[in-house]
């Protein structure tokens, strides 16, 4: 994105982690590295949903040296649930709270170096202050 002009702020910063069904073998470590991945699919959405974070994200596990063969994600959780439970090697990579209150999934830290994180940011023209943005942000923050 050209952020020319923009007051951009990022209201959050989460790291992502190995999302995978109970049963996974990954599910049995505390923390998960680039090497344990080596031989997993990742279950990642479409480019076109959001371009900038797709490319980014893959850009992190390919700088690691982790390239994965990429099975595509629907936004329905039953879904996703399925295709985790599916036998086959793939996992998500997530932030912890997509993983709460998911039966049968189990989330773990991606502990490795360079490790992708999601960032969620408030971006504003610069030269149009608005009083309700600093409440915004704090809010967006939590």
């Amino acid at each position: 994105m050209d952020g020319t002009g923009l007051d951009v702020r990022t209201v959050r910063d989460e790291p992502l982690g190995v999302l995978m069904t109970r049963g996974h073998p990954l599910a049995a470590l505390d923390g998960i590295g680039w090497a344990d991945l080596e031989g997993q699919e990742l279950l990642w959405f479409p480019r076109e949903l959001a371009s900038g974070y797709h490319d980014a994200v893959l850009a992190a596990c390919r700088a690691a040296g982790w390239r994965p063969a990429l099975r595509t994600a629907t936004a329905r959780r039953a879904i996703t649930r399925a295709e985790l439970a599916s036998g086959d090697p793939v996992v998500a990579l997530r932030p912890r709270w997509d993983a709460a209150g998911e039966p049968g999934l189990a989330w773990r830290p991606l502990t490795a170096e360079g490790a992708p994180r999601l960032r969620y940011g408030l971006a504003r023209p610069g030269d149009a202050p608005h009083p309700l943005l600093p409440g915004l942000a704090r809010h967006l923050a939590r």
